[in-house]
Protein backbone atom coordinates (compact mmCIF):
# COMPACT_ATOMS: atom_id res chain seq x y z
CA UNK A 1 0.00 0.00 0.00
CA UNK A 2 1.34 3.43 -0.93
CA UNK A 3 1.24 6.40 1.40
CA UNK A 4 -1.34 8.08 -0.82
CA UNK A 5 -3.54 5.00 -0.64
CA UNK A 6 -3.20 4.99 3.14
CA UNK A 7 -4.06 8.70 3.30
CA UNK A 8 -7.18 8.08 1.22
CA UNK A 9 -8.29 5.42 3.71
CA UNK A 10 -7.89 7.65 6.79
CA UNK A 11 -9.47 10.61 5.04
CA UNK A 12 -12.51 8.48 4.19
CA UNK A 13 -12.63 7.29 7.78
CA UNK A 14 -12.49 10.79 9.19
CA UNK A 15 -15.22 11.93 6.81
CA UNK A 16 -17.73 9.41 8.23
CA UNK A 17 -20.60 10.91 10.21
CA UNK A 18 -20.36 8.12 12.78
CA UNK A 19 -17.89 5.50 13.92
CA UNK A 20 -17.85 3.10 16.86
CA UNK A 21 -15.23 2.69 19.56
CA UNK A 22 -14.58 -0.16 21.96
CA UNK A 23 -15.16 1.02 25.54
CA UNK A 24 -13.71 -0.24 28.80
CA UNK A 25 -15.90 -2.78 30.57
CA UNK A 26 -13.93 -2.47 33.81
CA UNK A 27 -14.47 1.29 33.98
CA UNK A 28 -18.08 1.32 32.81
CA UNK A 29 -20.92 2.75 34.84
CA UNK A 30 -23.60 0.18 34.11
CA UNK A 31 -26.27 2.10 35.98
CA UNK A 32 -26.27 5.01 33.53
CA UNK A 33 -24.60 3.29 30.57
CA UNK A 34 -21.36 5.21 30.19
CA UNK A 35 -17.71 4.29 29.88
CA UNK A 36 -14.44 5.56 28.44
CA UNK A 37 -12.58 4.23 25.39
CA UNK A 38 -10.71 1.02 26.01
CA UNK A 39 -6.94 1.34 25.68
CA UNK A 40 -5.28 -1.90 24.67
CA UNK A 41 -1.62 -2.80 24.41
CA UNK A 42 0.16 -3.80 21.23
CA UNK A 43 2.97 -6.36 21.39
CA UNK A 44 5.40 -3.45 21.35
CA UNK A 45 3.79 -2.12 24.53
CA UNK A 46 2.28 0.83 22.67
CA UNK A 47 -1.21 1.89 23.74
CA UNK A 48 -3.98 1.60 21.14
CA UNK A 49 -7.59 2.60 20.61
CA UNK A 50 -9.98 0.36 18.68
CA UNK A 51 -12.40 2.04 16.29
CA UNK A 52 -14.92 0.42 13.92
CA UNK A 53 -16.98 1.49 10.95
CA UNK A 54 -20.09 -0.32 12.22
CA UNK A 55 -21.58 -1.54 15.48
CA UNK A 56 -21.79 -5.09 14.17
CA UNK A 57 -18.07 -5.13 13.32
CA UNK A 58 -17.27 -3.95 16.83
CA UNK A 59 -19.41 -6.74 18.33
CA UNK A 60 -17.82 -9.38 16.09
CA UNK A 61 -14.35 -8.26 17.11
CA UNK A 62 -15.21 -8.37 20.82
CA UNK A 63 -16.65 -11.86 20.44
CA UNK A 64 -13.63 -13.12 18.51
CA UNK A 65 -11.18 -11.57 20.98
CA UNK A 66 -13.08 -12.89 23.99
CA UNK A 67 -13.59 -9.38 25.36
CA UNK A 68 -15.82 -9.57 28.43
CA UNK A 69 -19.52 -8.91 27.82
CA UNK A 70 -21.57 -8.51 31.01
CA UNK A 71 -25.20 -9.63 30.93
CA UNK A 72 -25.31 -9.22 27.15
CA UNK A 73 -24.18 -5.56 27.21
CA UNK A 74 -21.45 -4.80 24.67
CA UNK A 75 -19.41 -1.81 25.81
CA UNK A 76 -19.31 -0.02 22.47
CA UNK A 77 -19.74 3.71 21.99
CA UNK A 78 -20.83 5.73 18.98
CA UNK A 79 -18.51 8.54 17.86
CA UNK A 80 -20.46 11.31 16.13
CA UNK A 81 -18.65 13.87 14.01
CA UNK A 82 -20.89 16.67 15.32
CA UNK A 83 -20.29 15.92 19.03
CA UNK A 84 -17.91 18.57 20.37
CA UNK A 85 -16.54 16.47 23.22
CA UNK A 86 -16.66 12.98 21.72
CA UNK A 87 -15.77 13.31 18.05
CA UNK A 88 -12.80 11.47 16.59
CA UNK A 89 -10.54 14.54 16.53
CA UNK A 90 -11.12 15.29 20.22
CA UNK A 91 -10.74 11.64 21.17
CA UNK A 92 -7.43 11.35 19.33
CA UNK A 93 -6.16 14.61 20.87
CA UNK A 94 -6.94 13.30 24.35
CA UNK A 95 -5.33 9.96 23.51
CA UNK A 96 -2.10 11.68 22.49
CA UNK A 97 -2.16 13.73 25.71
CA UNK A 98 -2.35 10.43 27.61
CA UNK A 99 0.52 8.88 25.65
CA UNK A 100 -1.67 6.64 23.50
CA UNK A 101 -0.15 6.74 20.01
CA UNK A 102 -1.92 4.07 17.93
CA UNK A 103 -5.39 3.35 16.56
CA UNK A 104 -6.68 0.17 14.97
CA UNK A 105 -9.68 0.40 12.64
CA UNK A 106 -11.99 -2.60 12.09
CA UNK A 107 -9.63 -4.98 13.84
CA UNK A 108 -10.20 -8.60 12.89
CA UNK A 109 -11.93 -7.84 9.59
CA UNK A 110 -10.57 -7.95 6.05
CA UNK A 111 -10.56 -4.14 6.11
CA UNK A 112 -8.43 -3.89 9.23
CA UNK A 113 -6.18 -0.84 9.17
CA UNK A 114 -3.85 0.45 11.88
CA UNK A 115 -1.84 3.63 12.03
CA UNK A 116 -0.14 6.19 14.23
CA UNK A 117 -2.67 8.67 15.63
CA UNK A 118 -0.44 11.67 15.01
CA UNK A 119 0.00 10.60 11.38
CA UNK A 120 -3.79 10.21 11.08
CA UNK A 121 -4.26 13.83 12.19
CA UNK A 122 -1.58 15.09 9.81
CA UNK A 123 -3.09 13.15 6.89
CA UNK A 124 -6.39 14.93 7.56
CA UNK A 125 -4.78 18.37 7.99
CA UNK A 126 -5.66 18.35 11.70
CA UNK A 127 -3.66 19.52 14.68
CA UNK A 128 -3.71 18.10 18.16
CA UNK A 129 -6.32 20.23 19.89
CA UNK A 130 -6.02 21.54 23.42
CA UNK A 131 -7.81 18.86 25.43
CA UNK A 132 -11.45 19.45 26.34
CA UNK A 133 -12.13 17.20 29.29
CA UNK A 134 -15.59 16.71 30.75
CA UNK A 135 -15.17 16.72 34.52
CA UNK A 136 -17.32 15.55 37.40
CA UNK A 137 -18.40 18.10 40.01
CA UNK A 138 -15.82 16.69 42.45
CA UNK A 139 -13.03 17.03 39.87
CA UNK A 140 -14.10 20.58 39.05
CA UNK A 141 -13.99 21.57 42.72
CA UNK A 142 -10.44 20.25 43.02
CA UNK A 143 -9.35 22.18 39.94
CA UNK A 144 -11.00 25.38 41.17
CA UNK A 145 -9.31 25.05 44.56
CA UNK A 146 -5.93 24.48 42.87
CA UNK A 147 -5.62 21.01 44.39
CA UNK A 148 -4.83 19.51 41.00
CA UNK A 149 -4.75 20.31 37.31
CA UNK A 150 -7.17 19.18 34.65
CA UNK A 151 -7.02 15.36 34.52
CA UNK A 152 -5.64 13.82 31.33
CA UNK A 153 -8.24 11.15 30.58
CA UNK A 154 -10.76 10.21 27.98
CA UNK A 155 -14.24 11.72 28.07
CA UNK A 156 -17.09 9.34 28.97
CA UNK A 157 -19.10 7.94 26.06
CA UNK A 158 -22.64 6.55 26.08
CA UNK A 159 -22.80 2.80 25.61
CA UNK A 160 -24.62 2.36 22.32
CA UNK A 161 -28.18 0.98 22.57
CA UNK A 162 -27.87 0.74 26.36
CA UNK A 163 -30.86 0.37 28.64
CA UNK A 164 -30.67 -0.58 32.29
CA UNK A 165 -32.91 -3.65 32.76
CA UNK A 166 -32.67 -3.41 36.55
CA UNK A 167 -33.99 0.12 36.99
CA UNK A 168 -37.72 0.00 37.68
CA UNK A 169 -39.76 2.85 36.22
CA UNK A 170 -42.14 4.79 38.45
CA UNK A 171 -45.12 3.42 36.55
CA UNK A 172 -43.97 -0.19 36.88
CA UNK A 173 -43.01 0.33 40.53
CA UNK A 174 -46.54 1.51 41.30
CA UNK A 175 -48.02 -1.55 39.58
CA UNK A 176 -45.91 -4.17 41.33
CA UNK A 177 -46.09 -2.52 44.77
CA UNK A 178 -49.86 -2.76 44.38
CA UNK A 179 -49.46 -6.56 44.28
CA UNK A 180 -48.76 -6.42 48.03
CA UNK A 181 -52.37 -5.41 48.64
CA UNK A 182 -54.14 -7.59 46.07
CA UNK A 183 -54.81 -10.67 48.22
CA UNK A 184 -58.58 -11.05 48.34
CA UNK A 185 -60.75 -12.82 50.86
CA UNK A 186 -60.91 -16.50 50.04
CA UNK A 187 -57.74 -16.41 47.93
CA UNK A 188 -55.39 -19.28 48.72
CA UNK A 189 -51.72 -19.00 49.60
CA UNK A 190 -50.92 -20.52 46.23
CA UNK A 191 -52.96 -17.86 44.40
CA UNK A 192 -51.11 -15.09 46.20
CA UNK A 193 -47.76 -16.78 45.55
CA UNK A 194 -48.57 -16.98 41.83
CA UNK A 195 -49.05 -13.21 41.71
CA UNK A 196 -45.40 -12.69 42.61
CA UNK A 197 -44.07 -15.66 40.65
CA UNK A 198 -45.98 -15.13 37.40
CA UNK A 199 -46.67 -11.39 37.27
CA UNK A 200 -43.22 -10.16 38.33
CA UNK A 201 -39.64 -10.86 37.31
CA UNK A 202 -36.96 -11.94 39.77
CA UNK A 203 -35.65 -8.40 39.83
CA UNK A 204 -39.12 -7.02 40.52
CA UNK A 205 -39.57 -9.52 43.37
CA UNK A 206 -36.44 -8.08 44.99
CA UNK A 207 -37.63 -4.53 44.37
CA UNK A 208 -40.98 -5.16 46.07
CA UNK A 209 -39.36 -7.00 48.99
CA UNK A 210 -36.92 -4.14 49.46
CA UNK A 211 -39.83 -1.67 49.50
CA UNK A 212 -41.63 -3.80 52.07
CA UNK A 213 -38.66 -4.04 54.40
CA UNK A 214 -37.32 -0.51 54.12
CA UNK A 215 -40.56 1.47 53.79
CA UNK A 216 -43.81 -0.31 54.66
CA UNK A 217 -42.76 -2.39 57.67
CA UNK A 218 -40.80 0.44 59.38
CA UNK A 219 -43.75 2.80 58.74
CA UNK A 220 -46.22 0.33 60.24
CA UNK A 221 -43.96 -0.15 63.27
CA UNK A 222 -43.63 3.61 63.74
CA UNK A 223 -47.42 3.99 63.54
CA UNK A 224 -47.80 1.16 66.07
CA UNK A 225 -49.83 -1.07 63.78
CA UNK A 226 -48.71 -4.60 64.67
CA UNK A 227 -51.38 -6.22 62.48
CA UNK A 228 -49.96 -4.42 59.43
CA UNK A 229 -46.41 -5.41 60.38
CA UNK A 230 -47.50 -9.04 60.61
CA UNK A 231 -49.34 -8.84 57.28
CA UNK A 232 -46.38 -7.30 55.48
CA UNK A 233 -44.05 -9.93 56.91
CA UNK A 234 -46.31 -12.68 55.59
CA UNK A 235 -46.17 -11.07 52.14
CA UNK A 236 -42.38 -10.95 52.44
CA UNK A 237 -42.28 -14.68 53.21
CA UNK A 238 -44.31 -15.36 50.05
CA UNK A 239 -41.85 -13.34 47.96
CA UNK A 240 -38.90 -15.13 49.60
CA UNK A 241 -40.27 -18.47 48.42
CA UNK A 242 -40.90 -17.14 44.90
CA UNK A 243 -37.31 -15.86 44.69
CA UNK A 244 -35.86 -19.11 46.02
CA UNK A 245 -37.83 -21.19 43.50
CA UNK A 246 -36.83 -19.08 40.49
CA UNK A 247 -33.29 -18.19 41.56
CA UNK A 248 -31.54 -20.36 38.97
CA UNK A 249 -33.67 -19.33 35.99
CA UNK A 250 -30.57 -17.37 34.94
CA UNK A 251 -26.89 -17.35 35.84
CA UNK A 252 -26.18 -16.44 39.45
CA UNK A 253 -23.00 -15.47 41.25
CA UNK A 254 -21.52 -15.19 44.71
CA UNK A 255 -19.10 -12.56 45.98
CA UNK A 256 -15.47 -13.39 46.75
CA UNK A 257 -12.61 -11.38 48.22
CA UNK A 258 -10.40 -9.93 45.48
CA UNK A 259 -7.18 -10.67 47.36
CA UNK A 260 -7.84 -14.05 48.94
CA UNK A 261 -10.55 -15.48 46.66
CA UNK A 262 -12.47 -16.47 49.81
CA UNK A 263 -16.27 -16.42 49.75
CA UNK A 264 -17.66 -13.19 51.21
CA UNK A 265 -19.90 -13.92 54.20
CA UNK A 266 -21.34 -11.10 56.31
CA UNK A 267 -23.53 -11.54 59.39
CA UNK A 268 -23.95 -15.26 58.57
CA UNK A 269 -25.26 -14.30 55.15
CA UNK A 270 -24.10 -15.42 51.70
CA UNK A 271 -24.65 -12.94 48.88
CA UNK A 272 -26.15 -14.22 45.63
CA UNK A 273 -26.35 -11.94 42.60
CA UNK A 274 -28.54 -12.71 39.59
CA UNK A 275 -26.52 -10.54 37.21
CA UNK A 276 -22.86 -9.69 36.73
CA UNK A 277 -23.69 -6.40 35.02
CA UNK A 278 -22.41 -4.31 37.92
CA UNK A 279 -19.42 -6.44 38.93
CA UNK A 280 -16.79 -3.78 38.24
CA UNK A 281 -18.70 -1.14 40.17
CA UNK A 282 -18.13 -2.91 43.49
CA UNK A 283 -15.17 -4.10 45.53
CA UNK A 284 -15.63 -7.88 45.20
CA UNK A 285 -15.03 -10.49 42.53
CA UNK A 286 -17.86 -12.64 41.20
CA UNK A 287 -17.86 -16.42 41.17
CA UNK A 288 -20.54 -18.16 39.09
CA UNK A 289 -22.65 -20.84 40.76
CA UNK A 290 -23.28 -23.86 38.58
CA UNK A 291 -26.52 -24.99 40.23
CA UNK A 292 -28.68 -24.90 43.35
CA UNK A 293 -26.83 -27.81 44.97
CA UNK A 294 -23.57 -25.85 44.78
CA UNK A 295 -25.22 -23.01 46.69
CA UNK A 296 -26.64 -25.38 49.28
CA UNK A 297 -23.19 -26.88 49.79
CA UNK A 298 -21.71 -23.40 50.38
CA UNK A 299 -24.47 -22.71 52.91
CA UNK A 300 -23.56 -25.91 54.71
CA UNK A 301 -19.79 -25.34 54.55
CA UNK A 302 -20.00 -21.80 55.91
CA UNK A 303 -22.89 -22.32 58.32
CA UNK A 304 -24.90 -19.53 56.68
CA UNK A 305 -28.30 -18.66 58.07
CA UNK A 306 -29.46 -16.33 55.31
CA UNK A 307 -29.05 -15.64 51.60
CA UNK A 308 -29.05 -12.04 50.41
CA UNK A 309 -30.32 -11.97 46.81
CA UNK A 310 -29.66 -8.79 44.84
CA UNK A 311 -28.49 -7.32 41.54
CA UNK A 312 -25.94 -5.23 43.44
CA UNK A 313 -26.88 -1.54 43.49
CA UNK A 314 -30.67 -1.82 43.62
CA UNK A 315 -33.17 -3.83 45.67
CA UNK A 316 -32.45 -6.95 47.67
CA UNK A 317 -34.28 -9.63 49.59
CA UNK A 318 -33.07 -11.71 52.52
CA UNK A 319 -34.07 -15.37 52.29
CA UNK A 320 -34.19 -17.07 55.69
CA UNK A 321 -33.01 -20.64 56.29
CA UNK A 322 -36.59 -21.80 56.97
CA UNK A 323 -37.54 -20.99 53.37
CA UNK A 324 -35.07 -23.27 51.61
CA UNK A 325 -35.38 -25.98 54.26
CA UNK A 326 -39.16 -26.03 53.78
CA UNK A 327 -38.80 -25.99 49.99
CA UNK A 328 -36.43 -28.95 50.16
CA UNK A 329 -38.78 -30.82 52.46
Amino acid sequence: MTENEAKKIVQDLYAKEELFVMLSVARANMMNGKSVPYIGKKESGEGSLFVFTSYERAKECMDECGYEVLDGVYTIGRIEKTDKYRNLHTMFSLALAMGVAHVEFDMGSEDSFGCNIRWFLTANDLKQDAVSVLMSEEEMQKVMSNQEGIPARMNPVDIYQFSNPYKVSEERASAIIHHIFTAEEGETYGDFYNTFYEKESLHENCFVANYLNTKLIPMAMQNEKPEDVEGFRKVNSVIQLAVWNRLFEQGVFTLTDRETGELYVNDNSIYVLYTDLFKYMGKFNYSKLSNRNTLLQLIKDYGAERIVVTDGPYGMIVIERSVWEEALG
